[in-house]
């Protein structure tokens, strides 16, 4: 029988490699051969371990009776109970040899259920964030597969309703999470309220911005107008004709669409155009060149045998109303079947005449409503296209006092929704209130037109007047910048009287 304390320290020898001096019946019992590389005083009395052939001896028994089981763990610790003594090698303990791992140089001492020594560490399981074991559950009450961090709770199986990250921004909000506007940031955690994949420029607290101009409508992002002068614009494209809605609201850029819910009418298929004879006395409608006022005829057209279309406008379905002066009637013309392969373009009269002699200036408001201006009585007046009648009116005035009508035309201003009005006899540009019939000056010229047309140029921002045989080009931002780009022919020689003028769609 080995004294216990020469048990404990041949069993710290033995983990450490200095079996020195031990009697070979105690090797034998741990399974050792012999020793190690000679080593210091091991406590029993001797200094130094004798020369050993490590490749030669191996040996592994047991006890025949009882047991004492011990196992060696990296703090060099083993316990010992009293009874019989059993050894079986299974940990591995090499020399210097080859052989060493070839033979069964390996030492294991494990306790029994009646006497133990262990040590061990728990290092946690997958996605555990604390030391309770498990995995990292949080609620996503969204349902949009990120969890929000607070609430989150470890566990081996998910709790109901919980996902197993916590990247939620906002977890009230479906529509809110990481990636949710890749085209903005893949990972970033923004607001996409209207499914475009760009994010809210202006979401709530924690929440990443994006660029989204307007994140209540898909219409409205960066880009969504790329015929527009800057094509990255964040500006709104209501038809996707690639134009951008020239009074979009909110923040977003203005493009220059004025009728952005019809994509058959924008500035790819509409031009500066009139109504006028051709050098062989017959009414077609022309385009203008807007670089030296050169006509082209784009469409004959199937009158009555009085015309004379002193004014004209258009609205957001298409529809082209020119007010006959020759009859006093508003009339309805459609020209584009010519494009397809018509002989000439149809006029259609209204209902009934108006009755009022000379309606120098018509045009379709914000609302959609018809306003004319009556040059005899100086009023504006409200139309019905359908009837042809009028409906209301109400004198002009400027500062508070009448106003003399005279000679005029009229458009609309798309980008700030106001009605315009060019006044022949002064030369001057004015914006018209339809609800007081207040007139505001923007642009005061030393000209005089008379006959006039008006026509507003969405992508300048400027207006176009007709005054007589000569086409100008005036700015209405208070420059009074006038510039004058020549006179209105069919080709050299053949001036050309114009009074009505606007922007209408054109054969493309």
């Amino acid at each position: 029988m080995v004294p216990p304390v020469a048990w404990t320290r041949t069993l710290a020898s033995l983990r450490r490699g200095t079996t020195c001096a031990v009697a070979p019946a105690t090797l034998w019992l741990f399974g050792l051969s012999g020793c190690a590389d000679p080593c210091l005083d091991d406590g029993l009395g001797q200094s130094a371990c004798p020369t050993q052939d490590a490749g030669t001896d191996s040996a592994g028994s047991s006890g025949s009776s009882g047991s004492i089981s011990a196992s060696a763990t990296d703090s060099e610790s083993a316990t010992m109970t009293a009874g019989s003594l059993s050894a079986s090698g299974s940990g591995s303990e090499s020399g210097t040899g080859a052989s060493d791992t070839e033979a069964s140089g390996s030492s294991s001492a494990t306790a029994d259920s009646s006497a133990s020594a262990s040590a061990s560490s728990d290092g946690g399981s997958d996605g555990s964030s604390s030391g309770g074991g498990g995995t990292l559950w949080c609620p996503d009450t969204d349902m949009d597969g990120f969890g929000d961090a607070d609430g989150c709770v470890n566990a081996d199986d998910p709790p109901p309703g919980t996902v197993d990250n916590d990247d939620d921004c906002d977890d009230g909000d479906p529509t809110t999470f990481p990636g949710a506007a890749p085209l903005d940031d893949r990972d970033a955690c923004m607001h996409d309220g209207d499914g475009d994949d760009w994010g809210d420029d202006a979401p709530g607290p924690g929440i990443d911005p994006g660029s989204d101009c307007d994140d209540d409508d898909a219409a409205t992002f960066p880009g969504a107008a790329e015929l527009d002068a800057d094509p990255t614009a964040c500006t709104r494209d209501g038809d996707g004709d690639g134009w951008g809605d020239a009074n979009p609201g909110g923040t977003a850029v203005p493009g220059a669409d004025c009728f952005d819910g019809n994509d058959a009418l924008n500035p790819d298929t509409m031009a500066l155009g009139v109504f006028v004879d051709d050098p062989s006395g017959d009414p077609v409608f022309a385009s203008v060149d807007p670089t030296d006022a050169a006509l082209t005829a784009v469409a004959p057209l199937d009158t009555p045998g009085a015309w004379n279309p002193v004014s004209a406008t258009i609205d957001e379905t298409g529809t082209i109303v020119v007010n006959n002066d020759a009859q006093n009637r508003l009339y309805r013309v459609d020209y584009l079947g010519v494009c397809g392969g018509d002989p000439e373009g149809e006029t259609t009269p209204a209902q009934q005449a108006h009755g009022i002699d000379i309606f120098c200036g018509i045009s379709f408001g914000q609302d959609g409503v018809l306003y004319g201006v009556q040059n005899a009585t100086d009023e504006l007046a409200v139309l019905d296209p359908l009837t042809g009648l009028v409906v209301s009116s109400m004198p002009l005035q400027q500062g508070g006092a009448p106003f003399d009508a005279a000679s005029c035309g009229m458009t609309f201003d798309c980008h700030e929704q106001r009605l315009l009005y060019a006044h022949g006899p002064g030369g001057d540009i004015f914006s018209l209130d339809p609800a007081t019939g207040a007139l505001t000056l923007l642009a005061d010229t030393d000209l005089v037109w008379s006959p006039t047309g008006l026509a507003y140029d969405p992508i300048d921002r400027v207006v176009w007047v007709a005054g007589d045989t000569v086409l100008h080009r005036i700015a209405i931002d208070g420059s009074n910048t006038v510039e004058v780009i020549g006179d209105f022919d069919f080709g050299p020689g053949g001036d050309v009287t114009v009074s009505n003028l606007e922007v209408l769609p054109i054969c493309g």
